[in-house]
């Protein structure tokens, strides 16, 4: 069985780092699918629930359109993570 830790670790690794003005934005679909490459059957909430976790702690911004977009927030040294 995998855990929760290396699932939260992959997560953070699957949003792209962005550079400068090159905005990237990650959808929820995008993780849920190199979740799965890796190995973990996940559910679209499961993964809303470890961003929503995630998101203060690591620096994470959300864009809410059609569906859910993340990135490294821009404001806040990734260094610090």
């Amino acid at each position: 069985m995998k855990s929760t830790t290396h699932r939260y670790f992959l997560t953070l690794r699957l949003i792209a780092l962005t550079t400068g003005e090159d905005v990237r934005w990650t959808s929820t679909r995008e993780i849920i699918s190199g979740l799965r490459s890796a190995g973990y059957d996940c559910t679209v909430r499961t993964v809303q629930r470890d961003l929503r976790a995630l998101a203060d702690d690591f620096c994470l911004t959300v864009r809410k359109s059609k569906g859910r977009l993340y990135e490294w927030a821009r404001h806040k040294p990734l260094e610090a993570v």
